[in-house]
């Protein structure tokens, strides 16, 4: 699958700096990415949620900004990684409060700020749950300091345009890790506050966990 989202890339954006990546990151990043939107496709049929069709909204938001996630990294543009990775991990978070306050419609928690969710789960939490939600906080704290929305636009259009792909943008291992950190915290979420049971899901649906998750995450949920 890789290669077809390789090809894609280098068809789609031909300029990117990330065309050719040595170091081998497009192609963990990705591989990361499809194992949260695999388990993202099935987790809630695994837990014993409160309020589901608020978690899947908020939920679905989150797997739909991982997706653009592969697409804001190759545009070699860090305000649109880090904007993604913000976005991301509010609604992950979202997600978590419509749960865990499940009295709430999706409605309201969408009118909620983002300020009072955090501080209503870090409080409503103990233990290695509490853990998971101040390390969101970092991330989306993190993410939030480093969109400035702005570059230096004196000099010709193309030119200026061009210097987004002469070299991959700076500090990009930064975000890299944020992902990641991102990504954790989704099987953690799953794990310890959703309390996934693999037990839970169809036989199709175990079957496409086995084969479409990384032996590492897949040993972690199991």
């Amino acid at each position: 699958m890789f290669d077809k989202y390789n090809k894609f890339i280098s068809d789609a954006i031909p300029l990117s700096p990330w065309n050719i990546d040595n170091s081998g990151i497009m192609k963990g990043l990705y591989g990361s990415i499809d194992d949260t939107l695999c388990l993202a496709n099935m987790y809630s049929d695994g837990c014993d949620l409160k309020n589901k069709d608020a978690v899947k909204e908020f939920s679905n938001n989150f797997s739909s900004i991982m997706l653009k996630m592969l697409v804001s990294w190759p545009l070699n543009d860090k305000d649109f990684v880090n904007f993604c990775i913000r976005d991301a991990t509010e609604n992950l978070l979202k997600a978590v409060y419509a749960n865990t306050f499940y009295e709430k419609t999706v409605k309201e928690i969408s009118r909620t700020k983002y300020r009072y969710i955090y501080s209503e789960l870090k409080e409503f939490f103990k233990d290695e749950s509490k853990e998971i939600i101040i390390k969101l906080g970092q991330i989306y704290g993190d993410a939030s300091k480093h969109i400035h929305g702005y570059f230096d636009v004196r000099g010709e259009t193309e030119v200026l345009l061009k210097k987004y792909f002469e070299s991959k943008f700076d500090q990009y291992s930064s975000s890299l890790n944020k992902i990641y950190d991102l990504i954790n915290c989704f099987f953690k979420t799953t794990k310890h506050i959703y309390k996934f049971a693999a037990k839970n899901l169809n036989h199709s649906q175990r079957t496409l966990l086995l084969e479409n998750i990384s032996d590492k995450r897949l040993a972690y949920l199991l």
